[in-house]
């Protein structure tokens, strides 16, 4: 067996693309598993564990969707001209970024609510939490722009 020498910085960038499709190719697989589960609802139009099950695989397909884009340390910074997102797809793309930063990989205080209140004796505590889902055209689109990037080839 013979070994593929790159020079190290087209290494590095080659690495970064491998990953990448990985983490591509499981946000897809969640994306799949939310249309086919039609797993899209508020959390109170769900009952039992419906609604954490969403949150689950959402937060996946969200936080891997998001690694390719976000800083590494040791690889370079993700092509830009292997985005070929049209409008529609760039705002999702911008959607998910933003989500993925405030949301589902961190907990931004601009995005969350907490009240405490007393009635007499009695205390407790209001919380505002955003909802954790894509909507099923959301998610279709998703599958469409992701496949476009050359990144599911594997």
């Amino acid at each position: 067996m013979m070994e593929l020498r790159l020079k190290e910085n087209d290494q590095k960038l080659h690495d970064r693309l491998i990953v990448s499709s990985d983490d591509i190719a499981l946000a897809r697989y969640c994306a799949g598993v939310l249309l086919k589960k039609r797993w899209h609802a508020e959390p109170w139009e769900r009952r039992g564990t419906a609604y954490e099950q969403q949150a689950a695989f959402t937060s996946a397909l969200v936080i891997a969707y998001g690694r390719p884009f976000t800083g590494s340390k040791g690889w370079p910074a993700f092509p830009s001209d292997l985005i070929p997102y049209d409008d529609r797809e760039a705002a999702l793309h911008g959607q998910i970024m933003k989500l993925r930063h405030q949301v589902y990989a961190h907990s931004d205080s601009t995005r969350y609510l907490v009240k405490r209140l007393r009635v007499g004796a009695v205390s407790g505590l209001v919380i505002r939490r955003p909802v954790l889902r894509l909507t099923a055209d959301e998610a279709t689109l998703f599958l469409t722009m992701t496949g476009n990037t050359g990144l599911t080839w594997r």
